[in-house]
């Protein structure tokens, strides 16, 4: 893993270099870092950008978007402070709606007509992943509040037909985790670091060596969650998403409200695999 590691952080920086369109980050690297940008308001959650505010001016909602972590333990406590804080009207999830379904009879539907909310709150805790797992926060605290609870992710058919590799999708993802942490142990850092830093490192080695993957995995969800949050009416929401899908959304969001034309807002790939354009 090291060696292999080792020569993609090589090629991503000699093509950094050369490619003058990968200069097309900078702004939306700077506009994430604006102060405005990160300061979301809610006491006790730092301004790292791991929450961001963002201000719908079509409907008048403001939707705080949480940026979360497969390797991080730090997550799902994260987004249960925001929503505790927010007391949002709607929690939008980065799940299709066949997997909410899915997740939802799992964890929270009742076994029969007579069991408790608290008898179904301990089999949550009893299930896999528990309520450690993202997704079962989000779906607790949305039944405490009431809150209406949001798929924004593509069906599950539509994106699986634009994997174009032949793995299953855990494996995928276990192969991201392993090569998180092999970026954060070459930056000293541990293993379970999220931040937006590392997660960009990554977004920038598929760029480079699987920019089909990339666009099946990122751009093209990244558009999709932009789109289903931007026509949520209710005027308080949580959104919780990846940190990797955090640049791609908030980028669209900023062309949104900049007034930008449709077309303008669709993330392109160069023919040499480049990042995105806007």
């Amino acid at each position: 893993m090291s060696s292999i590691f080792n020569r993609l952080v090589r090629v991503s920086t000699l093509t950094n270099q050369r490619s003058g369109n990968r200069y097309c980050l900078l702004q939306h690297v700077k506009w994430c870092h604006d102060e405005t940008h990160y300061q979301h308001g809610i006491p006790g959650i730092p301004t790292d950008g791991k929450v961001v505010l963002l201000k719908n001016s079509n409907t008048g909602s403001q939707i705080y978007l949480v940026g979360t972590c497969h390797v991080s333990k730090e997550s799902p406590q994260l987004v249960k402070k925001v929503i505790n804080s927010v007391r949002p009207d709607a929690i939008a999830i980065e799940q299709s709606k066949e997997d909410l379904e899915e997740l939802r009879r799992k964890n929270w539907e009742p076994i029969n007509v007579n069991e408790s909310w608290f008898s179904l709150f301990l089999r949550s805790m009893r299930s896999p992943g528990g309520l450690q797992r993202k997704m079962n926060v989000a779906l607790e605290e949305s039944l405490k509040l009431k809150a209406k609870l949001i798929p924004i992710d593509q069906d599950r058919n539509v994106f699986n037909a634009k994997f174009p590799i032949n793995i299953p999708w855990k494996i995928y993802i276990r192969r991201c985790i392993a090569l998180h942490k092999e970026i954060a142990k070459k930056s000293n850092l541990p293993a379970d670091t999220d931040s937006r830093s590392l997660s960009r490192e990554l977004d920038q080695l598929s760029l480079i060596f699987e920019p089909e993957l990339y666009k099946a995995v990122t751009e093209d969800r990244d558009m999709h969650m932009f789109t289903r949050l931007r026509g949520v009416e209710e005027k308080l929401i949580v959104a919780v998403v990846g940190l990797g899908h955090m640049d791609g959304i908030e980028l669209l969001w900023k062309r949104a409200e900049d007034g930008d034309d449709d077309s303008k807002l669709l993330c392109t790939t160069s023919e040499t695999g480049g990042p995105r354009t806007w």
